[in-house]
């Protein structure tokens, strides 16, 4: 009885923290980065994996509508990528280009050469689709190896 309870209490407290986090169009309580890591924390919760955060541009240039473009994409693929059953490590960087912020995520897979053709499925479709709402592109990136993936959202800058 009392693992029961403690199970619904932890079930309760991660959907409070889910629902905050998914309705913050803000991001000035609590940090763009403090965001996204709590985020990655969310998504990997259950799993044995190593995650970084690096971002490489001072969060503050970051307009209102890129951080929140840039979280939506972060929410639809590490979603997408928490299903492979074989995911060991992701690593995601935001940089400054130009007149343009990229959004890469790496991630390490175990057998990556079998699950390639996942990276063009249906399940990206929700994915393509906020990209064109966007103005967005994605580009995917193998390694030599076959072990690592690397996808770029490029994301035009906007000003707030």
């Amino acid at each position: 009885m009392q693992v029961s309870k403690e199970l619904l209490l932890d079930c309760i407290g991660e959907l409070k923290a889910i629902s905050y986090i998914n309705s913050t169009p803000n991001f000035s309580e609590i940090g763009f980065t403090n965001a996204i890591e709590i985020l990655m924390q969310l998504q990997f919760k259950k799993q044995a994996i190593v995650h970084a955060l690096d971002v490489a541009i001072d969060e503050v240039l970051i307009s209102n509508h890129n951080r929140i473009n840039i979280y939506r994409l972060l929410q639809l693929w590490l979603g997408y990528i928490v299903t492979k059953q074989s995911l060991i490590s992701v690593l995601v960087a935001i940089k400054d280009d130009d007149n343009n912020l990229l959004l890469q995520i790496t991630d390490e897979v175990s057998k990556a050469a079998a699950d390639n053709t996942n990276y063009t499925s249906p399940h990206l479709l929700s994915i393509k689709e906020r990209l064109n709402v966007i103005g967005a592109t994605m580009q995917l990136q193998s390694s030599d190896e076959g072990r690592c993936f690397t996808i770029t959202f490029l994301i035009k800058k906007q000003s707030n």
